[in-house]
């Protein structure tokens, strides 16, 4: 099978600009270091620097991606060649049916694979929001308009203006009260959030969590074990956190020790969070600790932040609501982890240190709590899976679920699982197959007549006779059995 052909390579590098923050670089000619500036200056633009470091990156592939093909139009053996005035059209479109013809033979080179409708609407996204970045930068004379610029910015002009431009019209991917639409036609695709099945969950914590061996080096003055002798502490805490606290998994590694208090728990934002002194976080972290905060770097240390709802604007931060139950484990697991597992001067602020001898004290990676959590669900014997909601997330719906059969009113659970849309929380708290089904069983009880046992307010209903008799909903008889042969409309 012939190889595909590619223009790009994407390279994640630290950035002058940003205080050494990395941003995507998407090299055109590595031999000669030759990158594609304007994607550089995208990156940087004060609109979209901010942004996640995932995000630039899933930018920088479509980006890629459309350099490619605006390259494979212009090579010499591609017969007519592409319109570059239909360059974005032909390109979406190469992306949503691939690039392979029946026969095999690609006469672009790429071998692209169609790909799903929701990687096209994102990929779709991508694209509108850096070529209208393009215009900008040309206006303002950041960069100079190349040919891959100038047939850009004429393919975007000319979709623009098109009343059922396939860029423009359909709009971006969205989510709606948890159904996935794309521009204005819903895909009918709704994300039930069931969350983690409370047996099975108690079956994690008390197996999963539980050390393959004891370790008497954590054993209390007496010799008797203790939980930090017979479980691991750091995988037990997180899951605390996450289903009793609604916490998202990228959030644990953003806690800092001196976060935790007796009676509750501070989540800050990363680098604009104060302490009592009125430190920003990002200083702290630069000048304690020679570190930058995890949402800044790339690399295993990484953590990302989504937008979190901000309750104590002075101090930048929000409490963390952890439910009763869960609130006392936390802080029994808390004081034997502070006791026997936490280094007494470790080299950063961060709640969760790696236990693993050869990063002891180091901090604690996401992956490493996947791992973690991987060998727990073998040993508690659950499989993992996103869609029976048995994956890291569900947690966090587990926590949404409960705090709707707590009955709180939709601004308590905003709160709680620090929202800064109320309606973010809908695509968490939408009941279950099992709940909605237990809710009409239970309203058909209602509308039962005790005396004689049928239905108020619904009509009576006869049963056909599906043997030989005709009936309301078919006069012609078509469906009875005397006229299932051929060439028979009547009985």
């Amino acid at each position: 099978m012939p190889r595909s052909v590619t223009y790009h390579l994407i390279r994640s590098l630290p950035s002058p600009r940003l205080a050494s923050e990395h941003v995507p670089v998407i090299i055109v000619s590595e031999e000669e270091g030759f990158f594609l500036r304007e994607a550089y200056e995208f990156f940087h633009d004060d609109r979209y620097s901010s942004l996640s470091h995932s995000w630039r990156m899933a930018v920088a592939k479509t980006i890629g991606l459309f350099y490619d093909f605006f390259k494979a139009s212009e090579v010499d053996d591609f017969k007519e060649g592409i319109s570059k005035h239909k360059l974005v059209r032909n390109f979406l479109l190469a992306l949503l049916r691939g690039t392979v013809l029946q026969d095999g033979s690609d006469l672009t080179g790429l071998r692209w694979q169609p790909c799903s409708p929701e990687v096209y609407a994102v990929r779709k996204a991508h694209l509108r929001v850096f070529l209208n970045a393009l215009t900008d930068l040309t206006a303002e004379e950041t960069i100079i308009p190349t040919r891959f610029i100038q047939a850009s910015i004429d393919s975007r002009a000319l979709e623009n203006r098109k009343i059922r431009s396939i860029l423009f019209h359909v709009g971006t991917p969205r989510q709606r009260s948890g159904e996935r639409s794309y521009g204005g036609r819903s895909i009918g695709v709704i994300r039930k959030c069931a969350g983690f099945d409370p047996q099975a969950l108690l079956n994690l914590l008390q197996v999963g969590c539980r050390r393959s061996r004891s370790i008497p080096d954590f054993y209390d003055k007496l010799g008797n074990p203790t939980l930090a002798s017979e479980f691991n502490l750091n995988l037990l805490m997180a899951i605390i956190l996450m289903a009793g606290g609604g916490l998202r998994q990228s959030e644990l590694f953003h806690i800092f020790f001196e976060d935790i208090h007796p009676d509750r728990i501070w989540m800050y934002h990363p680098e604009h969070g104060l302490d009592r002194k009125g430190a920003r976080r990002v200083d702290i972290l630069r000048d304690q600790y020679a570190l930058l905060p995890r949402n800044m770097i790339t690399g295993t240390q990484r953590a990302g932040w989504k937008t979190f709802l901000i309750t104590d604007a002075a101090r930048n931060r929000s409490p963390l609501f952890l439910l009763p139950y869960f609130h006392e484990l936390f802080y029994k697991a808390f004081w034997e982890y502070r006791r026997h597992i936490y280094p007494s001067n470790p080299a950063h602020p961060y709640l969760f240190v790696s236990t693993d001898a050869r990063y002891y004290g180091e901090p604690w990676t996401i992956q490493g709590l996947k791992d973690s959590f991987k060998v727990a669900m073998k040993k508690a014997g659950i499989e993992q899976s996103k869609s029976n909601d048995t994956n890291l997330h569900a947690f966090r719906h587990s926590y949404g679920q409960t705090l709707v059969s707590m009955k709180l009113s939709p601004l308590h659970i905003q709160e709680a699982m620090h929202h800064l849309s109320i309606e973010s929380q809908k695509v968490y708290t939408r009941p279950s197959d099992d709940v909605v089904n237990a809710e009409l069983q239970d309203a058909a009880k209602r509308m039962r007549i005790q005396k004689d046992g049928k239905y108020s307010d619904l009509p009576a209903l006869e049963i056909p006779d599906l043997i030989g008799g005709r009936y309301k909903s078919d006069p012609a008889g078509i469906f009875t059995p005397q006229v299932l042969g051929a060439n028979r409309d009547r009985i």
